[in-house]
């Protein structure tokens, strides 16, 4: 046979030769004809009675010994009609066996064969030895090994049925090899709800799978029983392309029946069929799914289960647990009561797609503020695949829940698991601190669970943190102002910054408070920044509270300073400054913290007392500092505040403690410094009936004081300097310790006596020393100028003694004024008058008394002359050197007398002098001795010069 395979088309083979001749009709006189036939029997075709009801020949030829001839017309299935190539066939249903019989053709030659005949034996060949035909029939469907040979005979010319010789193994006639059935299964989609396309395939690595015994092929356990919806579905064959199925069938839960139209068509050996058919995946998750079993009925294949084609997505009807590959969620600002955009980024594991209902919801967005709003716009490049409804209209909005804090979505097309998906939305933040809520997202449709979202590290980036809790908010600031006198006018100066914005919408207001003093009616304030006036607040004054009120009109930033300046009347009467105190309500709630102050006079509402700043009184000139001396005193102040006369009212500067100051009581004349300023009047009149003189001042002897009233304003922070002719005391005495106060008569003004030290320096320039401090009065007075000079050094000379003399104070003769000069010892001039001469002479008696035991010169002053201050006086005496060589005295000494004395003092030299009576040795200059002679000869004349 040809082929071993079920239901395959055999062809089975006959080679045969009989001893016999086989004729067409065998022709008997007065008889019936006799018509010889082959019947080839016994042929196992497995039950199968209408197989082949016509058998057509696929061969016949003869062997004549030499070659085998091709000829179809050796036998017919009809006796008499000639060789048209057919067999008769025939079936017994009791043995399951069939036969085939053939009568003889149209060929001439009678068909037999001879044994021993020899091919060509004498070039004559007389007959065929071997005939062949070939004939095809079905193969059983199922396996088999025949129990009994093919046997052939003859009838007509009767040639008794004997069992063939057959061919061994696959050729053996109508052996039928038992198969193995091989099949695989995959699906194209393990993701909910999506399409997935199953594919099937089976082959058999033994046998052939012919179509015409294959119906149908059964695939179960595809575990799909919850999402195969209809009985049937699209059905492809992919290979190969010959077979063509009818339907398929799916209304078995989680089993395929495909069903194939009857076919000669079949599978060769190790030749897959694959078909494929499309389901919908179910929304939730299936972990396992059982092995398919693929049956494959009809041609005696075992059920076998089936593996997984390569690529395949998991077992048919196995679906992944959906989930988030990414749900993150973030905000752009941890600012209270601020516009909030929140960001969150989604990737799911699977597609997500609107067939199945997908709902996301985001949930725990505690604290979110929409306002009254249900519907919540997204952006961002996803935005459009959500919908706050259903029917998905319109698309780029979320519902708000309020009352669950949720946002729920509905999935428009699909949300790819192939990229990330970002979407934002705004909301704004709570007023007050919070943690970020664990915010959860979870999906129904294809089924979620819910997960808490993704949040970043940083704590401010986590949706819904609002700061405050670990560090609460604050401002930080300062507080000055530019004016610390009473009453005046004042710019308070705010400068501050918190660290977290101030929300114009919700409406935040600042409170400052601690405005203790100001006098300001209750209502609208006007506040400028640094640059003019504010657009950030607006203010308003609560005097109970003394509370100043701001409005933020335009957000603030964070961390950065804000100035806000208003300007207030100071207190009357002095005050310390009082602490404010800075916090916040309604859009922003900020706790209350303390302003920090400027320092001195800049801090806020310090209202100081009146005070003359810069005090300082100093003596004029130099050398007056003694007793009936006449001088100026000069009297420095600054005031605090403005120094503002009223009418009828006394507002005066007095100085007190100028004690040694001798001058007529009552008004006395004055210098100032701005001119004019000062008058005597206690109390201001400009009135045409009394008139206050100006600079002028109220002496008054017994308080030792000065008034010093003014007859005009003095501004705050004005130099003022008066400066005041007045005689000296003539008992000595220290500086006294004077001081300096204001005195008024109106609005409690009150400045209390403040001493009045010496400037840094004096008029002029240099330190203050002692005789220029105000009314102190030494003792003496000293020379200014004493110098002495001598003429000559030489023993026994005369020796011109010059004297330059100039007294801190005059010395008249009036006052029987002396002048004593000691110490000029060693002379021989005798004891006696002395002559004085040169233009100083003319100021003293024409001699001066000399001793010489002491070497003292007193020169008297002449009577109605005196030996000024203001300059120096030089005149000169003789004296004679002594005889032998002395050095200059230690010190020579001039002293005065008169109604002020000069005290002793050492007299100076002049330049390049020495102190007189210094006397030097007499001898030889060395540099002029010398001796020579004029001859070295021996016995010779020498002259030595």
């Amino acid at each position: 046979q040809s082929s071993p395979h079920p239901c395959a088309l055999n062809t089975i083979t006959v080679t045969i030769s009989s001893n016999v001749p086989l004729l067409q009709v065998v022709n008997y006189l007065n008889a019936n004809k006799v018509i010889p036939s082959i019947v080839v029997s016994r042929l196992s075709v497995g039950g199968d009675a209408n197989s082949a009801p016509t058998i057509n020949l696929r061969t016949s030829k003869y062997y004549d010994g030499v070659s085998w001839h091709d000829n179809n017309t050796l036998f017919t299935s009809d006796p008499g009609t000639g060789g048209n190539g057919l067999a008769k066939y025939s079936y017994s249903n009791q043995t399951g066996e069939a036969s085939v019989e053939l009568y003889i053709g149209s060929h001439p030659s009678q068909l037999y064969s001879r044994y021993y005949m020899t091919a060509n034996s004498n070039n004559c060949v007389d007959g065929i030895s071997l005939f062949s035909f070939s004939f095809q029939v079905y193969n059983p469907s199922t396996p088999q090994t025949p129990a009994q040979a093919v046997s052939v005979g003859a009838r007509g010319i009767p040639i008794p049925a004997a069992a063939m010789l057959q061919a061994l193994g696959d050729n053996r006639p109508m052996y039928v090899r038992a198969g193995a059935l091989k099949a695989a299964v995959s699906q194209s989609s393990s993701s909910p709800c999506q399409q997935n396309t199953i594919t099937v395939s089976i082959q058999s690595d033994n046998i052939q799978l012919w179509q015409r015994c294959i119906s149908k092929v059964t695939v179960s356990g595809l575990g799909m029983a919850q999402w195969l919806t209809s009985s049937t579905t699209s059905l492809s064959i992919l290979s190969p392309p010959g077979f063509q199925s009818s339907s398929a069938n799916v209304s078995i839960a989680g089993t395929v029946i495909v069903n194939f139209s009857p076919a000669n068509n079949y599978l060769d050996v190790g030749q897959a069929l694959q078909f494929t058919f499309i389901v919908t995946n179910p929304s939730f998750a299936v972990a396992t799914a059982s092995v398919p079993l693929v049956v494959v009925p009809g041609v005696g294949l075992a059920a076998v289960n089936a593996s997984l084609l390569g690529g395949s997505k998991g077992w048919p009807g196995m679906v992944d647990q959906a989930a988030w590959t990414t749900a993150a969620i973030g905000q752009s600002s941890s600012f209270p009561s601020l516009s909030n955009t929140i960001t969150v980024t989604l990737q799911p594991s699977v597609d997500l797609v609107q067939t199945c209902g997908v709902v996301v919801t985001i949930s725990n967005l505690a604290g979110a503020c929409f306002g009254n709003a249900t519907t919540v716009p997204l952006r961002g490049t996803a935005s459009s695949l959500f919908s706050s409804a259903a029917n998905g209209a319109p698309s780029g909005n979320a519902a708000w829940n309020a009352s669950s804090n949720s946002l729920v979505m509905y999935v428009m097309g699909s949300l790819p698991s192939s990229s990330t998906n970002i979407f934002s939305f705004s909301l704004t933040n709570p007023g007050s601190p919070q943690l970020s809520p664990v915010v959860s997202i979870a999906t129904n449709g294809i089924v979620i669970p819910a997960m808490p979202m993704l949040r970043d590290a940083i704590p401010g980036n986590q949706p819904l943190m609002v700061r405050g809790l670990s560090r609460p908010w604050t401002f930080v600031g300062t507080a000055s102002q530019s004016n610390a006198a009473p009453g005046a006018s004042n710019t308070l100066t705010l400068v501050f910054r918190s660290d977290v914005p101030l929300t114009a919408n919700p409406v935040t207001t600042v409170y400052v408070t601690g405005f203790v003093g100001v006098v300001m009616s209750d209502g609208s304030v006007a506040v400028q920044d640094a640059n003019g006036p504010s657009s950030v607040f607006s203010a308003s004054w609560l005097g109970s509270r003394a509370q100043l009120a701001l409005t933020v009109l335009s957000q603030t930033l964070q961390d950065t300073n804000y100035t806000v300046k208003f300007t207030v009347t100071n207190p009357a009467l002095p005050q310390s400054s009082p602490p404010l105190t800075i916090e916040s309500s309604g859009g922003v709630v900020i706790q209350r913290s303390l302003l920090a102050s400027a320092a001195g006079a800049a801090a806020p509402l310090l209202v100081s007392g009146p005070r003359l700043n810069g005090l300082s009184i100093v003596r004029k000139d130099a050398g007056t500092a003694y007793p009936g001396a006449q001088g100026y005193l000069i009297f420095t102040f600054t005031p605090s505040v403005d120094l503002a006369p009223q009418q009828g009212r006394r507002l005066s500067v007095v100085l007190t403690g100028l004690v040694g100051m001798v001058q007529t009581a009552g008004s006395v004349n004055v210098t100032s410094d701005p001119s004019g300023a000062f008058t005597a009047c206690n109390a201001l009149n400009s009135s045409n009936a009394v008139k206050c003189v100006a600079d002028t001042a109220l002496w008054e002897p017994l308080a030792a004081s000065l008034s010093l009233s003014l007859r005009t304003t003095v501004p705050a922070g004005r130099v003022v300097t008066v400066t005041l002719a007045c005689n000296y005391g003539v008992a000595p005495q220290e500086a006294p310790l004077i001081r300096a106060e204001v005195v008024r008569n109106f609005d409690g003004f009150v400045m209390s006596p403040t001493p009045v030290p010496p400037p840094p320096s004096a008029p002029g320039g240099g330190a203050v020393t002692a005789e220029r401090q105000a009314l102190r009065i030494f003792g003496s007075a000293v020379f200014t100028t004493k110098t002495i000079m001598q003429s000559s050094a030489t023993a026994g000379g005369t020796n011109v003694i010059t004297l330059v003399l100039r007294p801190a104070v005059a010395l008249n003769g009036a006052d029987g004024a002396a002048v004593t000069v000691s110490g000029l010892v060693g002379s021989t001039t005798a004891s006696g008058s002395l002559r004085v001469y040169e233009a100083g002479s003319l100021l003293f008696a024409s001699t001066a008394a000399w001793d010489q035991r002491s070497g003292t010169l007193v020169l008297l002053v002449a009577a109605g002359q005196a030996l000024r201050a203001g300059s120096d006086t030089t005149l000169k005496f003789d004296l004679t050197n002594p005889l032998e060589p002395q050095p200059s005295p230690d010190q020579v000494v001039i002293q005065a007398s008169g109604a002020v004395p000069l005290a002793a003092s050492a007299m100076t030299v002049g330049s390049g002098g020495v102190l007189p009576l210094k006397v030097d040795a007499v001898g030889f200059d060395a540099s002029t001795l010398a001796i020579n002679q004029t001859s070295a000869a021996p016995r010779a004349l020498n002259t030595l010069t």
